[in-house]
């Protein structure tokens, strides 16, 4: 025989949305009973790996124009919500926990990182505040139906026992598809459409892209800072700079991962069977590369052609593409007009096929969810169904990469938690 627990308010999802919610929650309201549901054996497991375990707490960028880091997602939505708990707010909360940051200098991306560099010390304090607040976190307790009467009624199987949760109010924040093998597996969707809520389809973001082109596979391993300009047919998808990591199944790098959100929307969501990826090894026009290798091959003569590219690119790339076009046993000078053009191109717009993306527990975030159309933009509260709030990544929201989708779990859920403790 299962239990039946009773509270003011139930959150569905122990991640880092669910977590702020439970804490925004009993701040506001802290007479009020809240209880944190969580599915598998532990919470917040997700925060553990974000930043590459670093924990990529929130980007700086996120100051002016938040909105603009995020995809086809409602502006006034994304303005509402980080208006309430922006930029400011997100800093101030970890400070008060005593977790202070510096921001990455690397590239100017914006990132902001706690000093120690250690996802799990956050997490441990996430963890001891909900103790010390008195919020109880029930773990291994999967929610499985939601009925709403006169109160919510929440079936959980808690290790095979049927739990009964019964609350006044109900924060639904059970997360996306990413890493499964984390506990993450879209149930919060099912719980969702339950309620009558449309899903957007959930695909893979910040994921790598798979392709047979032979570069791959013989360059496996090697990582070059790049240009990558996406392409369906001959429309320009999005273009991006940073970190190229060549794959035994395709590409992957930073520079990927920030263009494989639109890729995998192409790809996974509406059946595009194949797209283009133009790789610029070099940064310069076709124009300015060929007067570089006129004026080295002249100052360095009898210096072959892949080696007068060492100080260029990376010595696989020269040699590869070099052998590829068959001018690895020449100088550059002894190239014809119509070889240095096809090196030229090769070295500025190496073009390969995209032919699909990694799955769910190699992406980082999820593209899909609930339609923030049938949300309140300043509460979070479901439109459809009174008394339920969302939040995290079960809606329709992610953003690039670099803090932006762990910022979005902290500023809804700080939201959600808030106003299902008001108006409770």
């Amino acid at each position: 025989m299962g239990r039946t627990y009773t509270s003011d308010i139930v959150i569905v999802g122990g991640g880092a949305a669910g977590i702020m919610a439970a804490l925004s929650a009993k701040y506001y309201a802290p007479l009020k009973s809240v209880i944190l549901l969580e599915g598998s054996f532990a919470a917040g497991r997700k925060i553990l790996v974000s930043g590459g375990g670093r924990c990529n707490l929130y980007n700086e960028n996120l100051i002016t124009n938040p909105e603009d880091h995020y995809y086809d997602t409602d502006k006034k939505l994304l303005r509402s919500i980080f208006n309430q708990f922006g930029y400011n707010e997100i800093k101030q909360f970890f400070s008060d926990l005593g977790i202070l940051t510096y921001v990455e200098s690397k590239q100017n991306t914006g990132k902001a990182f706690p000093i120690t560099d250690q996802a799990h010390n956050v997490l441990e304090l996430l963890l001891e505040l909900l103790k010390v607040l008195d919020i109880k976190l029930h773990l291994n307790s999967k929610v499985v139906a939601i009925k709403k009467e006169d109160k919510f009624k929440i079936q959980v199987n808690k290790e095979g026992n049927s739990d009964m949760y019964i609350a006044d109010r109900l924060i639904i924040a059970a997360g996306g598809k990413t890493y499964p093998a984390l506990g993450a597996d879209g149930s919060g969707f099912d719980l969702a459409k339950a309620l009558g809520h449309k899903i957007i389809e959930p695909v893979v973001a910040a994921v790598s892209l798979t392709s047979k082109a032979q570069i791959a596979q013989h360059l496996q391993g090697v990582k070059v800072q790049a240009g990558l300009s996406l392409f369906n047919n001959t429309k320009l998808i999005k273009q991006t700079f940073g970190d190229l990591l060549f794959t035994k199944y395709g590409v992957s790098g930073s520079a990927v991962l920030n263009i494989s959100r639109e890729a995998s929307v192409l790809i996974n969501r509406e059946r595009f069977s194949e797209l283009e990826l133009s790789m610029d090894f070099v940064m310069l026009t076709q124009d300015q590369l060929n007067r570089k290798l006129l004026e080295l091959c002249r100052k360095n003569k009898g210096i072959n052609l892949p080696q007068s590219l060492f100080g260029l690119i990376h010595y696989k790339i020269a040699n590869y593409i070099c052998r590829q076009l068959k001018l690895d046993s020449r100088s550059y000078l002894e190239l014809t007009e119509q070889e240095r053009s096809a090196l030229l191109e090769s070295l500025t717009n190496y073009t390969i096929k995209i032919n699909g993306t990694r799955g769910w527990n190699e992406a980082e975030f999820t593209s899909g969810g609930v339609d923030t159309n049938e949300i309140d933009h300043k509460s979070l509260e479901s439109n459809l169904c009174s008394g339920v709030y969302l939040c995290g990544e079960v809606l329709n929201v992610d953003g690039e990469i670099g803090g932006y989708n762990l910022s979005w779990a902290w500023a809804s859920g700080a939201v959600a938690g808030k106003n299902a403790a008001l108006l409770s």
